[in-house]
C-alpha cells in the first residue's frame, strides 16, 4: 500500500469516526417526532405539498422567508417520507455530521492544530442540538454545509494561486485555469448556502479572515477576489430583510427600542453566546426574553468590554493576538445578523437562541482546540495526553448532547423543561396545542389562559382559544377571541376565515361574507376562505360570484374533488337561474361574474 493510499484510508476512517460519533449522540433524535414549527414548515405548508410548489418557492413571494433551497429539500423529503419524521431527522443529523467533517477539513487547510478534534467537538457539542435535532433547522445544517464547502474551495483556489504571480508559460496558464475553477465553485456554493439560509451572509468577512490568517496580511488581491461574494451576500441579504419585514413580521413589532438599546443588547447577546459555547450549562430550546436595557452606563458595560478587548487584540494582531483575533473575530462576525440590529419574527419570543449560533460556534471551537493543543505542546504533554484530554471533553459534551437530543425528541417533554426553568407563555401556548391534538380541550384552555396571563398581546393565543370553542360547537364564545386576534393582527387570513365561519353558523351571513372577503383580500391563495365564501354566496343566490370563488379555489388546489363538485353544482344552478330570466338579465349576470373573476385574478397577482 502506497503512502498516498494509506493517508487516504486514514482520512476516510477519521471522517467515519466523526460521523459515527454524531449518529451515536443523536440516536434519540432519530426516534423523535415533529417539534414546534416543524408541522407548519412541512405538514401544513401548501408550497411543500403543491405539485408546482418548487416553482412558487423560487419565483414567488408567498413564503415567509426566501430560503428556496431548503424549501425545495422539504418538497423532496415530503414525497420521500410523507408525514413520518424519521427520514427528516436522519437527513438533518447526516448534514450535521457532514458539517463536522467539513469543519475539520477547513481547519486542517488553515493548519490549525488539533483540527480533527475540533470537528469532533463540533459534532457532539450540545449547543448544536438545537439545529441538528430540530427538523425545521435543516436550513441551518444545509446552509452551513454549503458555506463550509465554499470556504474549502476558496482556500484551494488560494492554494492554486500560490500567493504569487507565476511566470508566464504553460504552467502559469494551468494555475490560472485551476484558480478560476475553484473560484467559480466557491462562489456557486456560497450562493447556494445563502439560498439555503442567509445566516451565513457574513461569510465574505470570514474568507478575508482566512486570507489574513494564511498570509499574515490582507492585500488588494484578496479584497478583489471576495467582491463577488460580498455582492451575493448584499443582494440576498436584502431579499431576506424584505421577506422578514413584509411576510414573516407583516406589521408586527418584535422590538420597538432604538439603536442605543440594541447596541447594549448586542453586547450582552455576544457574551451570552460565548458563555454557552464554552460552558454549555442550562441550555434551553427557548430562553426568557430579556427586558430591554435601561439607558445608562451599566447597560453598555458588555459592549464596552468587548470593544476594549477587540482594540487590544488589534494592537497586538501581529504577535500573540493573531489567533485570538481570527477566531473571536470570525465568531463575532458570523453572529452579527442575529445580535438584534435587524428585526426578526423570532424576537417575539426571545432575543437569543442556540440555533442562531450554529454558523459561528465552529470558529470558537477551532480557537479553543488549537490554542489548547499549542499550550499542551509547549508544556511538553505527549500526543497521547492531548488525545486523552480531547477524548474526555468529547465524552462529556457527547453525554450532554445525548440528554438534550432525548429531551427534544418529545415536544411535550421539551416544553415542560422550559416551564421548569422559567414561566414561558410560548411553552404554555405550545403545550396547549399539544393538548388539543390529544383531545384534552380543558388542558388546552388552561395552558392558553396561562399564556394570555403572561402575554395578553399575542394574537395567536386568542386565535387558538377561538379554535377550541369552534371545535366544541360554541361559536358565540369563539367570536370575541377571533375579533381580539384580528385587532392585534388585522390581516391574518386564517383568523378572518374562522371568524366568517362562526358568524355564518350564528346566522350573521352578511358579516360572514365581509370576513371571508377580507380573508381572500389579505391572502388571495387562502383556499378555505374562497370555498367558504363560495358556499355562502351560493346559498344567498349570488351564483355568478360563487362560481368565481370556487374556480379560484380549484386553480389553487386542482385535485380537490369536493370543490370541483361544488363548482359543478353552482354552475348548474346558475344555468337554471339564467333559463328562468330574460336574455338581458342573463347578460348582466355573466357580466357580473366576469367582473368578479377579474377582481379575484387581480388580487391573486
Amino acid at each position: 500500500m502506497t503512502a498516498d493510499s494509506r493517508a487516504q484510508r486514514q482520512e476516510t476512517l477519521a471522517a467515519l469516526a466523526i460521523a459515527l460519533a454524531t449518529l451515536l449522540v443523536y440516536a434519540p433524535a432519530l426516534r423523535g417526532g415533529f417539534f414546534w414549527d416543524d408541522e407548519v414548515a412541512i405538514l401544513k405548508d401548501p408550497l411543500v405539498h403543491a405539485p408546482d410548489g418548487l416553482l412558487r418557492m423560487w419565483f414567488s413571494t408567498e413564503a415567509a422567508d426566501y430560503f428556496p433551497l431548503t424549501s425545495s429539500l422539504f418538497w423532496l423529503e415530503w414525497r420521500l417520507f410523507g408525514s413520518g419524521p424519521l427520514g427528516y431527522h436522519a437527513v438533518n443529523v447526516l448534514l450535521h455530521a457532514l458539517n463536522a467533517v467539513l469543519l475539520w477539513r477547513v481547519l486542517r487547510e488553515l493548519r490549525v492544530p488539533g483540527a480533527w478534534y475540533a470537528g469532533l467537538l463540533f459534532a457532539v457539542h450540545p449547543v448544536n442540538a438545537a439545529s441538528a435535532a430540530w427538523i425545521t433547522e435543516q436550513k441551518n445544517t444545509l446552509s452551513m454545509a454549503l458555506f463550509l464547502g465554499a470556504v474549502l474551495c476558496f482556500l484551494r483556489h488560494d492554494s492554486s494561486h500560490g500567493g504569487r504571480n507565476p511566470a508566464p508559460g504553460a504552467e502559469a496558464a494551468g494555475l490560472r485555469t485551476r484558480k478560476r475553477r475553484w473560484d467559480r465553485l466557491a462562489l456557486g456554493l456560497f450562493v447556494l448556502a445563502l439560498l439555503g439560509k442567509t445566516s451565513v451572509v457574513m461569510g465574505p468577512f470570514v474568507l478575508l479572515g482566512c486570507m489574513g490568517w494564511r498570509h499574515g496580511r490582507l492585500c488588494a488581491r484578496h479584497l478583489r477576489e471576495t467582491i463577488p461574494f460580498f455582492a451575493a451576500a448584499v443582494a440576498l441579504g436584502l431579499v431576506t430583510v424584505w421577506f422578514q419585514t413584509h411576510n414573516a413580521i407583516a406589521g408586527d413589532v418584535p422590538r420597538s427600542d432604538g439603536f442605543a438599546s440594541r447596541l447594549a443588547t448586542a453586547g450582552r447577546a455576544l457574551s451570552f453566546y460565548a458563555r454557552k459555547a464554552v460552558f454549555p450549562y442550562r441550555l434551553s430550546i427557548l430562553y426568557p426574553r430579556w427586558s430591554l436595557p435601561a439607558q445608562g452606563f451599566l447597560a453598555f458595560t458588555p459592549v464596552a468590554g468587548l470593544a476594549a478587548g477587540a482594540a487590544v487584540l488589534w494592537v497586538f494582531r501581529r504577535t500573540w493576538a493573531r489567533p485570538w483575533l481570527f477566531g473571536l473575530g470570525s465568531f463575532a462576525v458570523m453572529l452579527f445578523p442575529v445580535l438584534g440590529f435587524f428585526d426578526m419574527y423570532y424576537m417575539h419570543y426571545a432575543l437569543v437562541a442556540d440555533h442562531w449560533q450554529y454558523p459561528a460556534i465552529g470558529a470558537l471551537i477551532g480557537l479553543a482546540v488549537g490554542g489548547s493543543a499549542c499550550l499542551l505542546a509547549k508544556a511538553g504533554a505527549s500526543r497521547a495526553t492531548q488525545a486523552g484530554l480531547a477524548g474526555a471533553t468529547a465524552c462529556v459534551l457527547g453525554v450532554l448532547t445525548l440528554v438534550r437530543a432525548h429531551t427534544l425528541a418529545d415536544a411535550g417533554r421539551a416544553w415542560r423543561k422550559v416551564l421548569a426553568a422559567h414561566p414561558s407563555w410560548v411553552a404554555h401556548l405550545n403545550l396547549g396545542t399539544l393538548a388539543r391534538q390529544y383531545g384534552r380541550d380543558e388542558d388546552a384552555l388552561a395552558h392558553y389562559s396561562q399564556a394570555l396571563r403572561l402575554n395578553p398581546g399575542y394574537w395567536r393565543t386568542h386565535y387558538n382559544i377561538g379554535n377550541v370553542f369552534l371545535e366544541r360547537g360554541r361559536p358565540a364564545a369563539a367570536v370575541p377571541h377571533y375579533s381580539r386576534a384580528l385587532a392585534l393582527r388585522p390581516c391574518e387570513a386564517a383568523a378572518l376565515n374562522n371568524l366568517g365561519y362562526v358568524l355564518a353558523q350564528m346566522g350573521r351571513e352578511e358579516e360572514a361574507v365581509a370576513a371571508y372577503s377580507r380573508a381572500v383580500e389579505a391572502s388571495p391563495r387562502a383556499t378555505p376562505a374562497h370555498v367558504n365564501l363560495g358556499d355562502i354566496l351560493m346559498r344567498k343566490g349570488r351564483s355568478a360570484q360563487a362560481v368565481a370563488h370556487f374556480s379560484q379555489a380549484l386553480r389553487l388546489n386542482p385535485r380537490d374533488v369536493n370543490v370541483y363538485a361544488k363548482l359543478l353544482a353552482c354552475q348548474r344552478k346558475l344555468r337554471q337561474s339564467e333559463g328562468e330570466r330574460g336574455p338581458q338579465a342573463n347578460d348582466e349576470a355573466r357580466k357580473n361574474g366576469r367582473m368578479e373573476e377579474r377582481e379575484d385574478a387581480a388580487r391573486d397577482e
